[in-house]
């Protein structure tokens, strides 16, 4: 945005302040210079944003100005990929016993959802069905030699692309 065309009728030099009156907020770089400027945020709809700025003489006279730009959204920027969620574990073995410590870590910004089968052989604590849920953190899976389980998760990111089931067995 710009502002350098103003002018004071005596030639007295001049202070410009930039301000947002409508839209989604945006960090203004240069608020207090000719020119200001901006990162457009992400929008799904063409949104207005409106500004003013206002010019100030050196005697205190000011003048406004509103300065509207309509952001459009960015197809070719939408997101329509998928997260990739991965299962990152390594069993550690004493005799006919394995401990798994359990985490799932996505690719992006995503929420991760994970089911179990037969949790309660197994004692997972808060993973006591085989519903999804919402995976909240790195957990702790023990078996014994004879003792397998399936695990199923996946991710959804903010844009609401999924990814495809992904299966784990630990035995």
């Amino acid at each position: 945005m710009n502002g350098g065309a103003s002018t004071d009728p005596e030639g007295q030099p001049l202070r410009y302040q930039w301000a947002q009156l409508e839209g989604p907020r945006v960090r203004l770089a240069g608020a207090s210079t000719s020119r200001a400027r901006f990162t457009a945020p992400y929008v799904a709809i063409d949104t207005r944003l409106r500004f003013e700025l206002t010019v100030t003489d050196t005697e205190g006279l000011s003048a406004q100005d509103p300065v509207d730009i309509v952001v459009q959204p960015n197809v070719q920027g939408t997101d329509t990929q998928a997260p990739i969620t991965r299962l990152l574990t390594t069993p550690l073995r004493f005799g006919a016993t394995a401990y798994y410590p359990v985490l799932l870590s996505a690719n992006e910004r995503a929420t991760t959802y994970l089911r179990v089968g037969d949790p309660n052989a197994l004692g997972l604590g808060a993973l006591k069905t085989t519903e999804w849920q919402v995976y909240r953190g790195p957990f702790l899976v023990t078996l014994t030699a004879a003792q397998t389980l399936t695990m199923e998760y996946y991710s959804i990111d903010s844009a609401g692309n999924q990814e495809s089931i992904k299966t784990r067995v630990l035995q």
